[in-house]
């Protein structure tokens, strides 16, 4: 899976509008058929700021770019990669392509020897934060995010993610929270924005969901999440169309 892009505006919702989805979320989750709602995919960090190209990736995987060692011919070149003479930033792009190529335990591999190198490298504490949400350890994740959070407050991606590791624990009041957060910093995070939709369709706030996905869908109309988004209105419409 190829990392999502940047994402864009929403409007800070208040603590009341925050209430409101918490006391549905009571009601609504009793039902039993809820809408196929699609989930965004967590964003991943990179070094490059907000709506830019993601940062270049070796064309050929050379010697540095190897996994860990599976022969013996590999094994003498990982190691001498994971020497303390290579700096974080290999391992940091290392993991993004593995992460890029879908191999989430080389990726989770290549972040924590990032980290073991430089325990404030943020970029790396974020990505490894996703890898371990992804693959069920939302937990972890959250120790590695909040650490994130805790250094750079007003990093959007890591309070996204964060968001998204507490959903995946049903902490649903402290994802929105920090959903609502990510945009009062960045009104034009569309990653927040998506994923607040994707609350409110949880909790049966059909309306509330749609506009939130109608900005992303204006933001940035030939993006995937866009895309994605105008697909999940249509499923929202179709639902409110049979009363469910």
């Amino acid at each position: 899976m190829k990392r999502s892009q940047r994402f864009r505006w929403v409007q800070v919702l208040g603590s009341a509008v925050l209430l409101i989805v918490l006391i549905q979320w009571g009601v609504a989750a009793q039902q039993e058929n809820r809408p196929p709602v699609k989930a965004e995919p967590p964003e991943f960090h990179d070094s490059t700021p907000p709506m830019t190209v993601i940062e270049p990736r070796p064309s050929v995987l050379d010697a540095s770019y190897l996994p860990p060692p599976q022969t013996e011919e590999h094994k003498s070149a990982w190691e001498a990669m994971r020497s303390d003479t290579v700096g974080v930033q290999k391992f940091y792009e290392l993991g993004n392509v593995y992460y890029d190529e879908g191999q989430r335990d080389l990726a989770r591999y290549a972040f924590e020897e990032a980290i073991r190198r430089d325990p404030d490298h943020l970029p790396s504490r974020v990505n490894l934060g996703v890898v371990l949400n992804e693959t069920g350890k939302a937990e972890e994740a959250i120790l590695h995010l909040e650490y994130a959070v805790a250094h750079a407050p007003d990093d959007v991606m890591a309070l996204c993610n964060l968001g998204l590791a507490y959903y995946s624990l049903e902490n649903f009041a402290k994802a929105v929270d920090l959903y609502t957060k990510a945009l009062s910093i960045d009104p034009e995070s569309q990653l927040a924005h998506y994923n607040l939709g994707v609350a409110f369709a949880d909790a049966g706030i059909y309306e509330e969901a749609i506009r939130e996905w109608r900005q992303v869908a204006q933001i940035d109309p030939k993006s995937d999440a866009a895309r994605q988004a105008q697909d999940n209105i249509r499923v929202l419409r179709n639902v409110m169309k049979r009363g469910d």
